[in-house]
């Protein structure tokens, strides 16, 4: 007798589990079609709110591009100023080089022809300086990197010049 209530229990128990599963998945599926159709809504009723949201994004790149420009020009004040002060030290040191070399009692026409070199390059650089127009970033970049490399070569050469008869 106790095995067959625990056989009737045991099956009933079984059944109860199959019906309860598949109820369950139906009501999955419901509860997935509804979450679909939220989404969905949310797509299509608020398609004024996503054209706001795109302008604000397209005004945020013409705002930084601003300042970017505002940062370029700024930029190249900022060398402008600090290329003026090189070349005035520049120009000091070559008329200090002069000066001493005019001292001296014995003239040598290869120094004074590289003083006269040295004075030119620092013009010419002072000139190149005072007629750079703005073409764009990427022009002003090559312009710098030029720049730059033309004054590291005369303050080398600067550096380097001292005749033996000034020591």
């Amino acid at each position: 007798m106790k095995k067959i209530i625990f056989s009737v229990m045991l099956a009933a128990l079984m059944i109860c589990t199959v019906l309860t599963s598949f109820g369950q998945e139906a009501n999955k599926k419901l509860m997935k079609a509804r979450g679909n159709l939220q989404v969905a809504q949310k797509d299509t009723v608020n398609p004024k709110s996503k054209l706001m949201e795109a302008q604000k994004d397209t005004a945020s790149p013409k705002m930084e591009m601003m300042e970017v420009t505002k940062d370029y020009a700024s930029e190249i004040e900022e060398f402008k100023n600090e290329a003026d002060l090189k070349l005035s030290s520049n120009q000091k040191h070559i008329a200090v080089l002069r000066g001493k070399y005019l001292k001296l009692a014995e003239t040598d026409e290869a120094c004074m022809e590289k003083i006269s070199k040295l004075e030119q390059k620092n013009s010419d650089l002072k000139k190149s300086l005072a007629d750079y127009q703005d073409g764009g970033k990427n022009d002003w970049l090559l312009f710098k990197n030029r720049f730059n490399d033309d004054m590291d070569e005369l303050q080398n050469a600067l550096k380097e010049f001292a005749p033996e008869k000034m020591e």
